[in-house]
């Protein structure tokens, strides 16, 4: 609710005098903020206290990174290929992350092989 209100805030604020860019900078500044409430939950409730934020994130933001590019990669062959290659970058890059020893969505330790 406080995330909502933020951003309308904001969108009113920065829209006017900066467009489409304003609105960006908005989703981007209440999405922070909303990470940084999931991760106060996520630390509350689920995660092991020595977790940080970047063990909580480091992951989809990584694989949104890599999404990013090859949506850009495939924008000369329209919005629908963009971001069906977007997509199937992001979900390889998250399940070849989860194989990784130690490494697992939210900082959960990934799978450790069968032996």
């Amino acid at each position: 609710l406080v995330t909502a209100a933020i951003i309308v805030v904001l969108d009113f604020s920065l829209i006017p005098g900066f467009g489409v860019r304003g609105a960006a900078a908005a989703m981007v500044a209440t999405t922070i903020l909303w990470l940084a409430q999931i991760h106060w939950l996520l630390r509350r409730h689920l995660l092991a206290p020595e977790h940080s934020l970047a063990a909580a994130i480091d992951l989809p933001v990584g694989a949104g990174l890599f999404m990013a590019g090859a949506a850009l990669l495939f924008k000369g062959f329209g919005i629908a290929a963009a971001l069906a290659a977007g997509l199937a970058v992001y979900a390889v890059v998250v399940m070849a992350a989860e194989g990784v020893p130690g490494r697992g969505w939210l900082g959960r330790p990934g799978k450790q092989g069968k032996g």
